[in-house]
C-alpha cells in the first residue's frame, strides 16, 4: 500500500497511452515495458471514455482534474453520530 499512488498514477498513464494509439512503445517502473506492440481490439468509441475515482483524497481529485479526466465522486466519512 505504500506504493499506492505510483501505481496508480502509472497504471493510469499506461491506460490514457493505450487508448491513444493502436501501436504502444511504454515504459514504468512497475511493470515490463511494452515495445511497439499492437493493441486489440481497439474500442468502439474513440477515444475510450476514462473517469477517475475519487474517495478520501485530494490528490485523486487534482489528478483528475489536471489530465482532464471526469470524476466519479465517493464519500467516504467517519460513522455518523446517533442523536
Amino acid at each position: 500500500m505504500h506504493d499506492y499512488d505510483e501505481l496508480f498514477a502509472e497504471k493510469l498513464d499506461l491506460l490514457l497511452t493505450l487508448r491513444e494509439s493502436e501501436r504502444v512503445t511504454w515504459s514504468g517502473k512497475h511493470r515490463p515495458a511494452l515495445g511497439g506492440l499492437g493493441v486489440y481490439s481497439r474500442p468502439m468509441q474513440n477515444p475510450l471514455p476514462v473517469w477517475i475515482a475519487v474517495g478520501s483524497t485530494h490528490v485523486s481529485a487534482v489528478r483528475a482534474g489536471t489530465l482532464g479526466l471526469p470524476m466519479a465522486l465517493a464519500i467516504i466519512g467517519y460513522p455518523c453520530s446517533s442523536r
